[in-house]
């Protein structure tokens, strides 16, 4: 999958669904995309925001655009939103500590989002990047996932459900990978808000649940295989 910032709760279940997680830092960057933005809960209700990016382009790779210096805006944001959190002093070091690295990378701390979440919450995974172990991205879409999967010798490839649209179960077989799509859920927590609101980014979920709290979460989900007889 590609990096993205501090993303919501079914991006850390799906690497928490693999042995070893890949980074696409070398895939195009998505304007107007979720890599640099999401939504936090400030208000009362859902609140969009972007971290800022030098000089975007959806024809340079992600890793090769760079944040700005660290958002001080941002910063406050999450102090206006949650600084009645039971977590907010840890959460609030944390993303503090991601978005101050000094590589600026927008793949580098978009990856030690993921990272730095699941070493907070107590899980432990694999994680490289794709330019680390392929570095010639020419191939693109289900043929460079293939490949990517047979250069780490992957027998399972799990993606998220969006990928039915994308990925042949069959052309995978071919391969001997066998395919499955992660079906998350996403369970409800207590907020500052009556009415729950979902899918924000994990921001959210660990301001208001301690690290266990989150890990339990982590596992709360299912693999679909579209070939039965192949699952594992």
């Amino acid at each position: 999958m590609q990096p993205y910032c501090f993303p919501y709760l079914g991006y850390f279940q799906l690497a928490c669904a693999a042995d070893e997680f890949v980074f696409l830092d070398d895939v195009n960057f998505i304007k107007g995309g979720y890599i640099n933005r999401n939504n936090i809960l400030a208000d009362g209700q859902a609140h969009r925001f972007a971290l800022p990016v030098h000089d975007i382009s959806s024809f340079r790779s992600i890793r090769d655009h760079r944040y700005l210096d660290t958002p001080r805006k941002f910063m406050d944001l999450l102090r206006h939103a949650y600084r009645r959190a039971p977590f907010f002093d840890e959460v609030q070091a944390l993303v503090s500590r991601v978005l101050a690295s000094p590589d600026r990378s927008v793949a580098t701390i978009n990856s030690l989002s993921v990272m730095a979440t699941l070493d907070y919450v107590g899980v432990q995974r694999r994680f490289v990047a794709s330019s680390d172990i392929d570095p010639d991205p020419r191939v693109g879409g289900e043929q460079r996932v293939i490949r990517l999967c047979e250069h780490r010798q992957a027998s399972i490839y799990v993606n998220a459900a969006g990928g039915r649209e994308l990925y042949d179960p069959a052309h995978f077989e071919t391969k001997g990978i066998v395919l499955g799509f992660i079906q998350p859920r996403f369970p409800q927590y207590r907020q500052s808000v009556s009415a729950f609101v979902p899918g924000l980014s994990i921001i959210d979920v660990l301001m208001w649940n301690a690290p266990e709290q989150v890990a339990d979460m982590l596992k709360d989900y299912s693999i679909d295989y579209p070939t039965p007889e192949r699952r594992p």
